[in-house]
């Protein structure tokens, strides 16, 4: 065999290895498993500018707030009880102080069309004596459809329901109901236990209640994203809110101060 048989038969068997080892590859590429970007919240722009200002509480507001919430840290944050119709519920609630201040942001659903959310600012003082500032829902849109989560409004007479007015109607009666100062409950029951929310009793809740479904697609996208922030909220537990977090889902009732 001559010199440059044995030169052509090394190239040839050198060839062969490459494409070899090239079609495993390619295989290997090929049988890697599809990785599936994670369902999240995603605001109109980036998530930090959600909420770019809110209002801030001064030291002398700040004590003011403290001194209106005290008396209500001896109520409790999570219950149980009967309905008259036979239905057992849980139920978590908690009070803040609103600023008088609102804002209204668009938010993506995924699969979905954006949907606009209300909120007014609100102030609690955590367990630590820190005041935050929250954005909580007062109500959204979703298509022309607008839910108000006031059930003062919604129970206060023939005709009114969650639904019956306008996003520019509600936001005329909510800043009413929360101008700065005004101290409100919020309450969130029926698909909540005591240590966290039962999303797939949401559904049938917002069907009782004729209630859009994004009601619960949004609530069940914010708990994913930011995990506990809605429990914490009533345990007084917050601290360095996200900028793209807001409350959600909770239902709000104007309250007269209690006594001290």
């Amino acid at each position: 065999m001559t010199e440059m048989t044995l030169t052509r038969k090394t190239l040839f068997l050198a060839t062969l290895a490459v494409l070899f080892i090239g079609a495993g590859v390619l295989g290997l590429w090929h049988s890697r498993p599809t990785q599936v970007a994670p369902t999240s919240i995603s605001p109109t722009g980036t998530p930090e500018a959600l909420f770019p200002t809110r209002p801030k509480a001064t030291h002398e507001m700040a004590a003011m707030i403290r001194e209106t919430l005290k008396p209500t840290w001896q109520y409790a944050t999570y219950q149980e009880y009967d309905t008259f119709d036979g239905r057992h519920i849980s139920e978590w609630s908690t009070f803040l102080v609103s600023s008088g201040e609102f804002d209204t942001v668009e938010v993506g659903l995924d699969g979905d069309q954006p949907v606009q959310v209300d909120v007014v600012f609100a102030y609690q003082t955590t367990q630590t004596g820190a005041t935050l500032t929250l954005p909580v829902a007062i109500g959204f849109l979703t298509g022309d459809v607008y839910t108000y989560f006031s059930p003062d409004y919604a129970y206060s007479g023939e005709g009114h329901s969650f639904t019956s007015l306008s996003q520019t109607e509600a936001l005329a009666d909510a800043k009413t109901r929360l101008p700065e100062g005004q101290l409100f409950r919020l309450t969130l029951a029926e698909y909540v236990t005591r240590e966290k929310l039962a999303w797939p009793q949401c559904p049938a809740f917002a069907i009782r209640t004729n209630i859009p479904a994004p009601y619960c697609t949004l609530g069940e996208q914010l708990d994913a994203q930011f995990p506990q922030q809605a429990r914490y909220l009533p345990m007084r537990l917050l601290e360095n809110v996200s900028s793209a977090w807001f409350v959600f889902g909770f239902w709000f009732y104007e309250q007269e101060a209690p006594d001290a």
